[in-house]
């Protein structure tokens, strides 16, 4: 296990997420993606597949977490919005009217099976299609810092090719790698620590409840935890 620096290089726009993105969560992605073909001939829960990660871990006060920081952006060169449409299948309302799938009414007042015979407006009311937008960076790189095997690291966020793109919104292009660079880095002996913990270690954490390991989707896992409140 050594200290190593993570450094992604982006090209185009990134959606930033809402909750910081963890380098043991991208791994730990990998891995599960890699071993899944497993479960066919040893059924086990999928969260199992990446219960053993090439990170070094941190004991404290009973619990533990994977030294390995939430990746954070060095710069943000521009920032803009994206734009959508969602339309509504009018034909398919129709049918789901006809079958009495959609009830109509107002919200303190009784609810009735929607007449098929209704007018689908698609420009005003319960109907409308809708018009929405999302915000976007511009950011060249995020940087992470990892205590952990600099080879399988390396495989798994750079040479397998499991991980293309990083953030919200990554079928539309967003958050695309074009670059991993795996360095050696001391920094990464205490830079590791720019994570949620289920501990207090730096000055500048804050009480939260949230997950502390992978995977961090999962709410059963919420616990109380903190992070530094500069990420």
């Amino acid at each position: 296990m050594e200290p190593l620096k993570v450094t992604f290089k982006l090209g185009g726009m990134m959606v930033m997420p809402s909750n910081p993105i963890h380098l043991d969560a991208l791994i730990a992605y990998a891995v599960t993606q890699e071993r899944l073909p497993e479960l066919e001939f040893d059924p086990q829960p999928i969260s199992s597949l990446a219960e053993e990660l090439p990170i070094e871990k941190y004991e404290q006060d009973g619990d533990w977490c994977w030294k390995a920081s939430a990746i954070t952006p060095t710069n943000v060169v521009e920032r803009s919005s994206r734009h959508y449409t969602q339309r509504i299948d009018q034909d398919a309302y129709a049918e789901a009217a006809k079958g009495g799938f959609i009830q109509a009414g107002r919200k303190r007042g009784e609810f009735k099976r929607m007449s098929h015979a209704i007018k689908i407006d698609t420009l005003r009311g319960s109907q409308r299609n809708l018009l929405g937008f999302y915000r976007t960076a511009r950011i060249d790189e995020l940087v992470g810092y990892i205590v952990g095997d600099k080879e399988q690291i390396t495989y798994y966020l750079k040479e397998s090719g499991l991980i293309t793109h990083i953030g919200p919104r990554r079928r539309q292009g967003h958050g695309k790698i074009v670059d991993v660079i795996i360095e050696s880095d001391e920094l990464a002996l205490e830079n590791w620590m720019i994570r949620v913990k289920p501990f207090k270690m730096l000055d500048a954490d804050v009480k939260v409840f949230a997950t502390t390991k992978p995977p961090y989707f999962d709410k059963t896992l919420m616990q109380a935890a903190f992070i530094p409140d500069f990420i």
